[in-house]
């Protein structure tokens, strides 16, 4: 037993020290996993941990996305380990998101695209935001609405057009995230983005779209399916 743990002890010393001397790309993901799992399982073999992990979730990202719940699931991850798992998520989308949200311009479909999905970066859960834009399309805020299964209530609409005036917002982008699915909107989607649409209007304000995102994809619901491209405005 106390020759298992020296060795143990060395293969940690080695992995670290080969982290310092090579950088991370030298590593499979499995490699990756096993070194984070050090800081919250210090006495025990963690690669089976991390083998697990990768079979459960697929990629490092479903890793990073997946929720504390179903992390704590996985054989040898407690608490700790979900809650390590999680603050490296919430590090790497606030590492890759916009510096400066005010400064931001959302003119094209790109834009939005990538800062939607650094938006959800790391989310086990389904979210719905809004980002209200001035007339030149700078983000002058973004407001979580509902976390959970999104219910397109009354009440989530008449917050939306609350904060759509609070904030004056000429146009408004509206997005939630599918985060075990893919980024095709229901037609519950379409049919409640046009009703949200309506009721913008009535304030003098315009929804520019509302985005589905998963992953890296992020789908527009007014222009789908007949356009996945955002349409610049002039």
């Amino acid at each position: 037993m106390a020759k298992e743990k020296e060795m143990h002890a060395g293969h940690r010393e080695r992995m670290t020290e080969k982290l310092i001397e090579n950088g991370h790309w030298i590593f499979n993901d499995h490699e990756i996993l096993e070194i984070l799992l050090f800081f919250s399982i210090p006495r025990k073999n963690v690669n089976e941990t991390a083998h697990l992990l990768l079979g459960q979730f697929g990629t490092l990202q479903g890793v990073l996305d997946a929720d504390i719940s179903d992390l704590c699931s996985v054989e040898g991850i407690g608490m700790k380990s979900a809650l390590l798992i999680k603050v490296v998520a919430a590090i790497s989308a606030r590492a890759s998101a916009p510096v400066q949200d005010k400064r931001q311009a959302l003119s094209s479909f790109d834009s939005v695209s990538k800062y939607l999905a650094s938006l959800f970066q790391g989310e086990g859960r389904e979210k719905l935001y809004m980002i209200s834009l001035s007339p030149a399309y700078k983000v002058i805020s973004k407001k979580l609405i509902f976390t959970g299964t999104v219910a397109y209530s009354e009440a989530n609409v008449e917050k939306i057009a609350r904060e759509a005036v609070k904030s004056n917002a000429r146009y408004v982008i509206i997005a939630h995230n599918h985060p075990h699915g893919v980024a095709i909107p229901s037609d519950t989607d379409i049919e409640s983005t046009m009703r949200l649409s309506e009721v913008l209007k009535h304030i003098d304000v315009e929804l520019i779209d509302h985005f589905v995102v998963a992953g890296r994809r992020v789908t527009p619901i007014i222009h789908y399916p007949e356009s996945l491209r955002f349409t610049e405005k002039k």
